[in-house]
Parts: structure tokens; sequence; C-alpha cells
């Protein structure tokens, strides 16, 4: 949420509501907030977090957990890019 904050503001929206996990603006600064989404959305999943969840775990409880896959390597994250339903 942050990051999309920080990303849209980049790209010049300043009005911004958010309630839990959704997002709203101006109506002309949809399209602005919608890339923002989309480009972090992509750019926090290119990195395994349940693998950096699991190593810290591990660390701090010194135990060892069992390895889950994080995302199907068939799954292509730039196709968010040209996702028309991306988000609401």
């Amino acid at each position: 949420m942050y990051m999309s904050i920080l990303s849209a503001k980049e790209k010049g929206v300043d009005s911004f509501m958010t309630v839990h996990d959704s997002f709203a603006t101006h109506a002309n600064d949809i399209d602005d907030l919608l890339l923002s989404l989309k480009e972090e959305f992509i750019a926090l999943h290119q990195i395994d977090i349940l693998d950096n969840l699991k190593k810290d775990i591990e660390k701090e409880f010194n135990i060892q957990l069992k390895t889950i896959k994080y995302l199907d390597q068939e799954f292509d994250l730039n196709k968010v890019k040209k996702a028309k339903y991306f988000f609401s």
C-alpha cells in the first residue's frame, strides 16, 4: 500500500483515500494510480517474500520449516501490466 502511494505520488497523484486494501483518488488520477498499483505489485512479487519470511522465522526460533513454492513458475508477473481488471 505504502509503495503504491509513493509511486503514484511520483506520478503527480496527490489525493488518496484508503480503506483496508482498497484505494481511491480523483477520477482524473485513476490511470496513474492503477499504473502505480500494477508496478508495485510486480516489484513486490518478484521477491520471494515467503522464503524471506521462512528464513526470518527459522533464524528467530532456531527451527527448520518446510519450503513452500511462492509463485507458479509459469505465471508471468509482467502480464499484470496489461490486465484490464487488476484492482478495484
